[in-house]
């Protein structure tokens, strides 16, 4: 096992190919996703706002436009096939369409939370109001850098999704828990795990 994750891990492009891979699985995970039974419009809603959130980080750091700036001088579009960040932008704007019109084209409300959540995640949102709302919620906020509070405020609910996550998936959902890490830590190798408690 570790000899076929090490061959993996000696490809140089495996990393970005991996990362690639998975934000196209998961657009097509939500493009396949039966609209009328299965999917609820929350969980929809959700998903669009993050993978908007994701186009207007892209925007915001210049990423996108540094992207296509080569495509629209050549006037070549089948060259947007080769670029990662363009066809990462693609694959959101296109997920993101196919979320609004396939699951929340009757569910307005859905549709406009999804709007406002992906305006109130922007970069440019935050950098504006998260220290405004930080002397709100009485957080201590360094003028030099409120996005380190941010980052520290952002963690601590990753761990307490992922905590409630967990105790309300009882045993099983332990037990999951468990032998996902007994495989990463086969994969990565126990050192990689140690490293993150020191």
């Amino acid at each position: 096992m570790s000899s076929g994750a090490e061959a993996l891990r000696s490809i140089p492009e495996f990393p970005a190919f991996c990362n690639a891979l998975q934000h196209a699985l998961r657009v097509a995970a939500l493009v396949t996703a039966d609209a009328d039974d299965g999917t609820p419009g929350v969980f929809a809603m959700f998903q669009a706002a993050s993978l908007l959130t994701q186009i207007s980080s892209q925007v915001a750091s210049a990423k996108l436009a540094e992207a296509i700036a080569p495509i629209r001088a050549k006037q070549d579009f089948w060259s947007l096939l080769d670029n990662s960040t363009a066809m990462h932008a693609l694959i959101s704007m296109l997920g993101t369409v196919w979320l609004a019109f396939a699951h929340l084209r009757r569910h307005t409300m859905l549709l406009a939370v999804m709007a406002l959540l992906s305006i109130a995640a922007s970069p440019v949102t935050l950098a504006l109001g998260w220290p405004e709302a930080c002397k709100l919620l009485g957080m201590p906020t360094s003028e030099a850098s409120p996005q380190r509070g941010l980052l520290r405020f952002t963690s601590v609910l990753y761990a307490g999704t992922a905590g409630a996550t967990l105790l309300s998936g009882g045993t099983v959902g332990m037990i999951s828990a468990m032998l996902v890490v007994q495989l990463l830590a086969r994969i990565h190798g126990t050192e990689a795990f140690a490293s993150l408690f020191t």
